[in-house]
């Protein structure tokens, strides 16, 4: 049996109000929702946005003659209601952190909450209701969401065995990706140490390569452009390239605030020669009363796989100089920023790398 809805709805609304009666009507109906919506928009919707570990204050003001008061996470049960006692239920990983304070100046009472060293965890939307004889006091209920960001986690850098070209080290930086952008920075001898390439995302680490030195020690920290750490702050990881060793955090940064004065010739800088390429050759016994259209089959994939090998081997060097080129012309720009008596060629080169 096939119900025809518009035309069964049609049939119900007329014969109960009769036609003009139904298109009088829609307005009513059409009002009627938005006072219904208007009710709903009474509410008072506050965002704050915050950085894990600061503070932040909520502020909830209600009719003194409230019978009863409560806060609320999300949908969840109240964790405060202050009636003829006051009520607080925490998780243990806030309980030392939330303080609660009503306020009564006059005829306005208000309910503060402050919450010390924000986590992640405190972030949500926080309603209040106050209650009178009758119900909820609309004017008094009020949304508060809370927004928590947070800087990318602490760097940890390595040297890669390709990365040196002479006295300098291209630096293999990352660290747990933030809600605010990043970069990581790194510290030697007093100096920040420029980078080689720009910071990179992923929805889990922040990367960044970073040019250094090899013979002093190197402090590496994450930072944003609003966040900013100097040496004394940067101590995520320290590196002692020289001998190769992770320090652990054993060394005070602010202790080691002198810049060197040995600076580094031109000469000093140069290429690492590549390791030489071993190729044994490989013997391949052929029966000899196999065709002599097999030895040709044989000779010929060798040719072949040699060839390639070779073309192989190429393009690796090339990649390898390629990235030795850039770490040189990078080291001869911050040298040309610490000494500008270095030739005008060389730091036109570096720019344009």
């Amino acid at each position: 049996m096939h119900l025809d809805f518009p035309n069964l709805y049609k049939t119900l609304f007329y014969s109960s109000l009769g036609k003009q009666s139904v298109k009088m009507n829609f307005p009513v109906i059409f009002i009627f929702i938005a006072f219904a919506m208007c009710n709903v928009c009474k509410s008072e919707d506050e965002w704050k946005t915050v950085i894990e570990g600061a503070s932040v204050h909520l502020h909830y003001p209600y009719p003194c003659n409230s019978i009863r008061v409560k806060l609320q996470y999300g949908y969840r049960a109240p964790f405060y209601t202050l009636a003829d006692t006051e009520s607080i239920v925490l998780p243990p990983a806030q309980v030392n952190r939330f303080t609660f304070r009503n306020k009564s100046e006059s005829d306005h009472c208000s309910l503060q909450v402050s919450i010390n060293h924000v986590k992640r965890i405190d972030a949500g939307t926080y309603i209040f209701f106050a209650y009178s004889e009758d119900g909820i006091y609309e004017s008094s209920f009020k949304r508060i969401g809370l927004n928590v960001d947070f800087l990318p986690g602490k760097a940890s850098c390595t040297m890669g065995k390709e990365n040196t070209v002479g006295n300098w080290v291209a630096l293999d930086c990352m660290a747990p990706v933030g809600t605010l952008s990043g970069q990581i920075d790194c510290f030697q001898s007093g100096e920040k140490m420029p980078p080689i390439t720009e910071p990179t995302e992923t929805h889990t680490h922040l990367k960044q390569t970073i040019l250094v030195k090899k013979k002093d020690p190197v402090f590496c920290c994450t930072s944003t452009s609003e966040h900013t750490k100097d040496l004394c702050d940067c101590n995520d990881c320290q590196l002692d390239l020289a001998n190769d060793l992770n320090l652990n955090s054993v060394i005070d940064p602010c202790g080691l605030t002198t810049l060197s004065q040995d600076q580094t010739k031109t000469s000093d800088i140069a290429f690492t020669p590549s390791k030489p390429v071993s190729t044994t050759a490989t013997t391949i016994k052929i029966n000899s009363n196999s065709s002599v259209p097999w030895k040709y089959v044989v000779y010929g994939l060798g040719s072949i796989l040699t060839l390639a090998g070779f073309v192989i081997i190429l393009i690796v060097l090339m990649l390898r100089s390629r990235k030795k080129k850039l770490i040189y012309l990078r080291a001869k720009l911050f040298e040309t920023k610490l000494n500008p008596r270095v030739h005008k060629d060389t730091y036109q080169r570096s720019i344009t790398i």
